[in-house]
């Protein structure tokens, strides 16, 4: 049973920000590693070509290292502050980046802002990215009462989009676009 269910944890965290900088990290080492050995073994070792390559190598084995360790740490940093308002028992399924469309009385939409849906195994939390560095948990799944697909929608920039309404037990309605992997999600 164990095995079960250390193997549903390694799924669970498959495709997060965290595993995919960690494994671009061990990749960053791979190279910096085959960098060093090219200058000191082989016929060639020493050699201008393989000083360039080993060098070039060095520089990219370290921006790559730098920049995966750098998301690996917003990640956990990320991770440990929405930790604070979970529940017990509770546990992140997902984060996904969407945006709350505001519009008018005529349905005209005026403008948009940027925010972040959490999915746990107890309920959905929509919140704002960034702005402030302990995230405001709005809105919660018991707030809300029914969500509608509406479809593809404009996007800014190449990707699709779709549109889902979300309706709150006051009867207020959210209109959330995100891109079409995050909505299938």
């Amino acid at each position: 049973m164990s095995a079960l269910r250390g193997r549903a944890a390694r799924q669970a965290r498959a495709g997060t920000a965290l595993a995919i900088a960690l494994a671009f990290a061990g990749t960053a080492l791979v190279l910096a590693w085959i960098a060093v050995h090219s200058l000191y073994i082989g016929r060639f070792a020493g050699s201008p070509r393989r000083t360039v390559f080993a060098m070039l190598s060095l520089v990219l084995a370290t921006v790559v290292l730098g920049l995966s360790l750098a998301v690996a740490l917003r990640a956990l940093f990320r991770r440990r502050l929405l930790s604070r308002h979970l529940r017990p028992g509770e546990r992140i399924a997902g984060v996904f980046p969407a945006e709350l469309l505001r519009s008018d009385d005529r349905g005209a939409v005026l403008g948009s802002d940027s925010i972040w849906l959490t999915l746990t195994n107890q309920r959905l939390m929509v919140h704002r990215p960034e702005s402030n560095p302990d995230p405001e948990m709005g809105l919660e799944h018991e707030e809300i009462v029914a969500i509608q697909d509406q479809g593809p929608t404009e996007c800014p920039g190449p990707w699709r989009c779709l549109m889902q309404v979300m309706t709150l037990s006051n009867g207020a309605e959210l209109q959330i676009r995100m891109n079409a992997s995050t909505a299938l999600d």
